[in-house]
């Protein structure tokens, strides 16, 4: 993922209905955009906003039914984004990791 250039995602709210889009990564941001023409989607979210981000496999922190990168943000919020192709995950998660200076929780299942 590269500072300025659109990769597709698909991502949650809250755990709400998926949106298929892009996220943008910036200097102090990361902005998704999505939706559809006739119901268009944009989020911001300033890394300094973000207190944890892992990766989350339980049916209810996947979207669109895959893995994916939940942000947990310090207004109590969350979203979950999803790549389009397998390797996009573990490589979201790294990019979210280094801009927020975030580091994942250890996971007792796979320790």
């Amino acid at each position: 993922m590269t500072k300025g250039k659109p990769v597709p995602v698909v991502w949650a709210e809250n755990g709400g209905a998926p949106v298929a889009g892009s996220a943008v990564l910036a200097p102090e941001r990361l902005q998704l955009e999505g939706g559809s023409r006739d119901e268009p989607r944009s989020r911001e979210i300033r890394f300094a906003d973000v207190v944890s981000v892992h990766i989350g496999r339980k049916p209810s922190q996947r979207v669109g039914g895959r893995a994916a990168v939940q942000l947990e943000l310090d207004d109590g919020s969350t979203v979950a984004l999803a790549g389009f192709a397998a390797t996009m995950l573990h490589e979201l998660a790294e990019v979210l990791w280094v801009a927020t200076g975030t580091h994942p929780e250890p996971n007792p299942e796979t320790a």
